[in-house]
C-alpha cells in the first residue's frame, strides 16, 4: 500500500479538529478514522499512533512558523525589518490557524521537555540564532555586538511568544469565541508587539557588560 499524500494531508487536517474538540486524553483513533472516513486499519498505516499522529501536528505547526523567520534574514540588512516580519507572521499564523494556541498548551502540561526539543531543534536546523548574529554583527559592528547575546534575545522572544500563546484562548472566550474579532484584536495588537520586540533588542543590544 502506498502512501497518499492527500489522504494524509487529510487526517492532518481532521485530526487538528478532532485533538482541538475533544483534547488529547479523551480523543481517539478511532474517533479520527471515523471523522475522516476511513477504517482504523487505515490510519494504522500512515500514524501507528495517537503520540505519533499528534507529534507530527505538532512539529508542522512549529516548522511553519521558524523556517519562515530564518529565510527572512537573508533578504534585508535591517534587523528591524526582520524583528517586524516575525511580528506579522506570528500574528498571520495566530489567524490562519486558532487551534495552535491547543495545541502548545496541550504539549506544555502532556510533555514540555518534546516541545522544547522540537522548537530548539528547529532553531538550530534553520541557523536563527546565528542569523541574528550575523545579521546583528552588520548593521551594528563587532564592537557592539560584544554586548549582544543572541541567544539569550531569541529565548526572551521565544518566552513571549509562548506566554501570548497561552493567554490566547482566554482573550479568544473574552471576545465571545468569534473569529471576526479575535482577528481584529491580533491585528491591533501588531504595532505594539512590533514597538515591544524592538525595545527588548535595544536592551540586549546596550546591556552592560560586566566588568
Amino acid at each position: 500500500m502506498e502512501i497518499d499524500r492527500n489522504i494524509e494531508e487529510r487526517i492532518l487536517f481532521v485530526a487538528e479538529k478532532v485533538f482541538m474538540k475533544n483534547g488529547f486524553k479523551s480523543t481517539t483513533m478511532n474517533m479520527i478514522a471515523k471523522e475522516v472516513g476511513i477504517s482504523r486499519t487505515s490510519l494504522n498505516y500512515y500514524f501507528r499512533s495517537k503520540e505519533r499522529l499528534y507529534s507530527r501536528l505538532l512539529d508542522g505547526m512549529i516548522n511553519r512558523f521558524i523556517p519562515r523567520l530564518g529565510s527572512y534574514i537573508g533578504t534585508t540588512d535591517d534587523i528591524y525589518d526582520v524583528l517586524d516580519y516575525w511580528v506579522d507572521e506570528y500574528t498571520k499564523l495566530l489567524i490562519e490557524h486558532p487551534s495552535y494556541p491547543f495545541f502548545i498548551i496541550s504539549e506544555i502540561e502532556r510533555n514540555q521537555e518534546n516541545l522544547a526539543s522540537v522548537v530548539r531543534n528547529s532553531l538550530y536546523e534553520f541557523g536563527i540564532i546565528e542569523r541574528v548574529s550575523e545579521i546583528t554583527i552588520r548593521q551594528f559592528g563587532v564592537q557592539k555586538m560584544m554586548r549582544f547575546n543572541s541567544t539569550n534575545f531569541i529565548i526572551k522572544i521565544i518566552s513571549i511568544i509562548l506566554g501570548s500563546v497561552i493567554i490566547s484562548p482566554t482573550i479568544r472566550l473574552v471576545l465571545g469565541d468569534h473569529d471576526s474579532l479575535m482577528e481584529e484584536y491580533l491585528l491591533s495588537s501588531k504595532t505594539q508587539n512590533k514597538i515591544l520586540v524592538r525595545e527588548i533588542f535595544n536592551n540586549f543590544l546596550n546591556e552592560k557588560v560586566e566588568e
